[in-house]
């Protein structure tokens, strides 16, 4: 059995690291707690990011359902999710201020009380985005697998591993060398014949993870109509936004819909909600979301919210859709603008390639 798993550092493009880490050891905080404290906090820093947070939030759509009663069938499927893994059960608990709200919190994480986990002779190797879901406790899915050996077939045990600076190339057959990070074992679902060697697409679940080295829950596929993915700082706008039922209100960067949808159940779905954003395929995901979870009040437009407000009565003649942007002033009672950020503290992280503008 090896012994405690650790995930490497994060890493940025060296410019970067540079940049983050004078502002970070600024000469305030040097003077107050010393140069040395200062560049280990730094390190710690960028160690953090790599693990998963030791807490899963979950919003509940209380506008169909009781938080006690999906607390309890949420429990129930992570009990039954993690006998399979022979894994402690995850707990389940109620937000202490938000009603709304539960916490999942994770059995163990890399470096703490983590049941040991010995990697095995065959090795799966997959993309960042898949490693990063497969830490925060999901199943890898066919499209991030980048390389398994040739004799991998259905039900054999594997080994997973994270390709750190993406130079695998995909349908790689030879072990690879490269820089990777243990991830856990599971068992095949896909071999290397249904994911390379095929003329169709391979979709679903190529690697079911058995042990994984963090016990963050699966959620794919859980009470979908239900519970809503969510990071608490988020759940927390919509409660201080807090709108009234019948409300009008804008959400101008709205994409996935996850604070859409809040502010539209907070409304019990009496109202209206629009949401905004440049993207089709994200408004498309915003409507998916609202559908999913019963919502009707809300309506979704691909439109640039920086042109979202206008005096000229032309633009304002709509002729189909009176809910469609633009809008003349003083529209709304509520206005939530979530803006575009560099995303730099979200977590689990590999290899962060965030460039700097001029």
């Amino acid at each position: 059995m090896m012994g405690s798993v650790t995930l490497p550092k994060v890493t940025f493009q060296p410019y970067v690291e540079e940049l983050l880490e004078k502002s970070y050891l600024n000469e305030k905080a040097i003077s107050q707690v010393g140069d040395e404290v200062c560049k280990q906090r730094w390190n710690s820093l960028l160690t953090a990011l790599s693990y998963p947070p030791a807490y899963t939030v979950l919003r509940v759509n209380t506008l169909h359902h009781s938080k006690e009663d999906t607390k309890q069938q949420l429990s129930q499927a992570l009990y039954q999710q993690f006998s399979v893994k022979q894994r402690l059960p995850a707990e389940v608990s109620d937000h202490p201020c938000l009603d709304d709200t539960l916490i999942i919190t994770s059995g163990s994480l890399p470096g703490t009380n983590e049941v040991p986990v010995s990697p095995c002779s065959k090795q799966v190797i997959v993309d960042q985005q898949c490693g990063l879901a497969v830490l925060r406790g999901a199943d890898i899915f066919a499209p991030g697998v980048l390389a398994a050996l040739p004799d991998m077939v259905k039900g054999d045990k594997v080994s997973v591993y994270v390709d750190v600076n993406g130079s695998c190339r995909r349908g790689l057959t030879k072990p690879f060398e490269g820089e990777k990070v243990f991830l856990g074992n599971g068992d095949v679902v896909l071999g290397r014949r249904e994911l390379f060697v095929t003329t169709c697409v391979p979709r679903g679940v190529a690697v079911r993870m058995t042990e994984p080295i963090c016990d963050c829950p699966s959620l794919n596929g859980v009470l979908t109509d239900r519970l809503f993915l969510q990071n608490l700082p988020s759940i927390v706008v919509g409660h201080v936004v807090s709108p009234a039922v019948g409300s009008r209100v804008l959400d101008m960067c709205a994409a996935p819909g996850g604070k859409t949808t809040h502010l539209a159940t907070l409304m019990k779905d009496q109202g209206v909600v629009i949401a905004l954003d440049k993207s089709t395929n994200k408004i498309r995901k915003v409507e998916e979301n609202a559908k999913r979870l019963g919502l009707s009040c809300i309506h979704a437009y691909s439109y640039d919210s920086t042109k979202a407000c206008s005096r000229d009565m032309k633009m304002l003649m709509h002729d189909a859709d009176v809910n469609a942007p633009p809008y003349p002033p003083g529209t709304f009672d509520c206005v939530l603008l979530d803006a575009p950020c560099s995303g730099l503290g979200q977590r689990p992280q590999i290899s962060n390639q965030l460039q700097l503008s001029c």
